[in-house]
């Protein structure tokens, strides 16, 4: 659930104040989310091995963003793909 929104897509009027305020305030609660998901994610983890298997995450997160936004994959396959790469790196570290 939490990789979902990650994922969340939010349409912001560019031309309206209101617009702004709420689109950085949807921004800022992601990045709470997703500094969250990574806390819990990252128990355990050499503190060492933690900003390269953050970049893997991110990677992972904007690729598939990246994918459902043009239609090359669906929410689905994004999120499956996501969760095989988290999987890959956090068992690794284990």
């Amino acid at each position: 659930m939490e990789i979902a929104a990650g994922l969340t897509l939010v349409a912001v009027n560019r031309s309206s104040r209101r617009g702004r305020v709420r689109g950085r305030a949807t921004v800022d609660q992601m990045n709470r989310t997703n500094a969250e998901m990574f806390n819990r994610l990252l128990e355990g983890v050499a503190p060492e091995d933690i900003p390269n298997i953050i970049f893997g995450l991110n990677a992972a997160l904007s690729s598939s963003l990246a994918g459902v936004l043009t239609g090359m994959m669906t929410l689905e396959e994004s999120l499956a793909r996501v969760e095989w790469v988290a999987r890959v790196l956090l068992l690794r570290q284990l």
